[in-house]
């Protein structure tokens, strides 16, 4: 079988499972790693700082920060002048050569943590048209947290006129026995790059398993992962970047209206790259995403739990983190207003989950005063750091055993329910895919070479 038809037919076997074997591109060789990549648009958007850095960091050189939006960035005036500038960008970096392609196989990328632990993730392209054929497809990529409204329009914006896509999100495989965490560790493949991520956010390393039997294994191990013993539990699910999967929802609804059945089927932004990694890996930490409301005080916010059934009884900042870090913590929440700290007390039982009751009490409370602003705090540290203004609520960080039992049932949470580790952790941008047709120069099967050294130490492919 000639190594043309044997990926055919893993394209084929992808295909039956809602998945694709992607065409990615990767910078050039005397592209720098370290300032290429930069996290996710939608962290640290309570501090630009982060995003300040960067820019000085990286100066005029290469950068995927060139081909995103931070959402920090959201509320400037010149948004729509920003979002020409990126699709600029795009085309300029393809048409110089900046983003080359790799040639065809697997990528498996391999990334230590702020915390030194590790996971290792792969690279796959998930069907947006499942959505098409049946609400309940099990092999769709499936959302897992509702998205906050204002946040899409600019991305949506940006993917319309993008010509590549740089994937942020990761999407989650119940792996419990191990057996793709296994392979991703063992199978061989031909290291493309390997970088220290700026920011103290640790080190990412990307192979691809390009290799007839290799490619096999893989399609083998995602075709037993797709085949549950419930054959209604769904498979693959967003763990970051619910707001990404629904913004590309919404572009390929728009536009495979305007294509035929032949343009529907090969089209690329039919497609969405991401990062499918085994849920139980350790180097996906589950962290609460804690609330700050500004623009209110803290004697209306204890008014309103009350009127909810919530009563608040005063504790020191070390009880309230001691027992909601606590499997078995007696507490389900808490609240904080400065150096004032509460424990959140159901005086019955509660009539449904608290994040679900938390939600619809901050959707009242923005609608009851104009201005009113809900930052997103990721884990204990962020909570307690930066502007500390208006009231915190501390919530209790969910198990990823709950987690993929609630995904499992369908269930989708309610915005911002939880966090895959802190905002270093999340996915930054490296790899791309394209997402409209380029010439052929650019989607030719020329494949990168052998690893060679990097001025800031990183190994990248030429």
């Amino acid at each position: 079988m000639t190594r043309h038809h044997a990926l055919g037919s893993a394209q084929e076997r992808l295909a039956r499972i809602g998945l694709s074997l992607p065409d990615l591109l990767l910078p050039r060789a005397d592209v720098d790693l370290s300032r290429w990549a930069v996290n996710a648009c939608d962290q640290h958007v309570h501090d630009g700082s982060y995003w300040d850095r960067a820019r000085a960091r990286i100066g005029g050189l290469p950068s995927a920060l060139s081909l995103i939006l931070p959402e920090v960035d959201l509320g400037c005036q010149d948004l729509s002048y920003r979002i020409l500038d990126i699709h600029r960008a795009m085309d300029g970096y393809l048409r110089t050569g900046i983003l080359r392609p790799i040639g065809n196989g697997f990528m498996v990328v391999g990334r230590t943590i702020s915390a030194g632990m590790r996971r290792t993730g792969l690279l796959v392209a998930f069907d947006l048209e499942t959505w098409h054929r049946t609400d309940r497809d099990r092999f769709a990529l499936r959302p897992t947290e509702s998205t906050v409204e204002d946040r899409l329009p600019a991305r949506y914006s940006i993917r319309e006129g993008a010509a590549v896509e740089l994937p942020h999100v990761l999407a989650l495989v119940d792996d419990p026995e191990g057996i793709l965490s296994d392979l991703l560790e063992t199978i061989p493949g031909r290291e493309l790059y390997r970088a220290d991520l700026a920011e103290d956010a640790g080190e990412v390393r990307g192979r691809l398993v390009e290799d007839r039997d290799s490619v096999e294994l893989v399609v083998s191990c995602l075709e037993g992962l797709a085949k549950p013993a419930n054959p209604t539990d769904w498979v693959w699910f967003v763990g970051d970047g619910n707001h990404s999967l629904d913004v590309a929802r919404r572009h390929w609804n728009g536009l495979r209206s305007t294509l035929d059945e032949q343009g529907r089927a090969d089209h690329p932004a039919r497609l969405l790259l991401a990062e499918l990694v085994p849920a139980q890996s350790q180097g996906l930490p589950v962290l609460a995403v804690h609330r700050r409301i500004h623009g209110i005080d803290h004697h209306t916010l204890r008014d309103e739990f009350g009127k909810i059934g919530l009563a608040s009884a005063p504790c020191t900042l070390l009880e309230l983190r001691e027992d909601l870090e606590l499997d078995a913590g007696r507490w389900i929440a808490g609240w904080s207003a400065g150096d004032k700290y509460w424990h959140l007390v159901a005086e019955g039982p509660p009539s449904d989950r608290f994040d679900r009751i938390l939600d619809g009490l901050l959707v009242r409370l923005q609608a009851m005063a104009e201005g009113r602003r809900i930052d997103y705090l990721h884990g204990w540290d962020e909570s307690l750091s930066g502007d500390t203004g208006g009231c915190t609520i501390h919530v209790r960080s969910p198990s990823t055993r709950s987690l993929i039992r609630a995904f499992g049932a369908g269930e989708i949470l309610p915005p911002k329910t939880f966090s895959l580790g802190t905002p270093r952790d999340k996915r930054h941008y490296l790899e791309a895919r394209l997402l409209r047709p380029w010439c052929a120069s650019i989607t030719g099967s020329q494949s990168l070479t052998a690893p060679t050294t990097t001025p800031n130490g990183g190994r990248h492919g030429s």
